[in-house]
Order: C-alpha cells, then structure tokens, then sequence
C-alpha cells in the first residue's frame, strides 16, 4: 500500500514530531540539483537547532563537494565537526568519485562525519563489493573513510522530477547513506 520510507509524514505544526526536512538544493536548468550561496551551511544549521524546540540526534546529508585527499578543515566540516561534538550523528554521503584512492567528499572528510560508502550486492561476482563509484579513502590526513558502506545501486526512490512521485534505479553514495541514518535512527 505505501512506498517510500515516509509515506504520508506530513508537518502537523505539532511539538515533538520526528522529521524535520530542510532543502538545500534546487534543480538547474540542465537537470542537476545545485546548491546557492549557503543553503548547505544553512540547511546544516537547521540540522544543529536553530529551534531549541527539536532535539536532533541524527541527520543525513546526501550530497558535498568531491576533492583529493581532504582533510576535513573546510567550513562545512569544521561545523559537521561541531554537531557531532553536540552529540548529533552527522550521516554524510563520501562522494561518487571512486574508485581511485584519496576521493572522500566533503563534508564527508569530517572527522565528526559518519561517512558512507555504496555497495553493489545484486549480482554473483559482485555481492558485497564497493562499488566502482564510490569514493574512497584514506583521507589527507591518514584517517580511514568511509566508515560503513551500504547498498547504493539499483535503489528506488522520491522523485520531484517524475510524473509519479518516484525514480527507479538510482545509483550513488547518496542512495546509500539514508539506509544507514534509518539505522542509526532506529
């Protein structure tokens, strides 16, 4: 009867309910979804509590910037940082530039980040391999990322682009790293 992870969730401007969404991105013209000026750091400090009303313990933020051997000391993870010191669980997809080595994303970098990685598990010869896309670690400064993989190909999803609400066959970091926020959750 339902699909999705949160069919029918809708705000009821109740205290204590438990999703908060906050959009960072929006659809460019050419169909990519692209961030302007500092909603991601806005949408992060939404996640932190600018209302003292919500407590956060867990949030997932699918989507960074790609680099090579980050360190984590960018805006972004220097404030994933200091959620993750607030006792917040920052859920951070590591990026889809795998499969060479040195590729975590940022925020993902973040030494607060729990950084997730995707794996193919579909098929003989490829169950529970790290994908091609995925990026990987070691981060600039030695640290081993990502921290859990989970799958992230041939993942069913929302869509504000189909006529039905859904997009089949998605694939990415991004896919993966909602599965693990649901655990941590949980």
């Amino acid at each position: 009867r339902y699909r999705g992870t949160a069919a029918g969730v809708r705000d009821t401007n109740v205290d204590g309910y438990d999703l908060l969404v906050s959009k960072v991105f929006r659809l460019a013209a050419d169909g990519r979804a692209v961030s302007e000026g500092n909603s991601v750091y806005e949408g992060l400090l939404d996640m932190q509590g600018r209302e003292s009303r919500y407590r956060r313990q867990v949030f997932n933020y699918s989507g960074g910037f790609s680099g090579t051997n980050l360190v984590g000391t960018d805006a972004l993870s220097r404030k994933v940082d200091e959620m993750f010191q607030q006792n917040i669980v920052p859920v951070i997809s590591a990026g889809n530039e795998g499969p060479g080595g040195g590729t975590i994303g940022g925020p993902g970098v973040a030494k607060g980040a729990f950084t997730i990685g995707a794996i193919y598990d579909d098929e003989v010869g490829f169950i529970d391999q790290v994908t091609d896309y995925s990026s990987r670690g070691p981060t600039g400064d030695s640290r081993v990322k990502p921290d859990v993989v989970a799958p992230g190909s041939w993942i069913d999803s929302t869509s504000n682009t189909s006529n039905s609400g859904y997009r089949y066959d998605w694939s990415g970091t991004s896919m993966a790293a909602p599965h693990v926020a649901g655990l941590v959750a949980g």
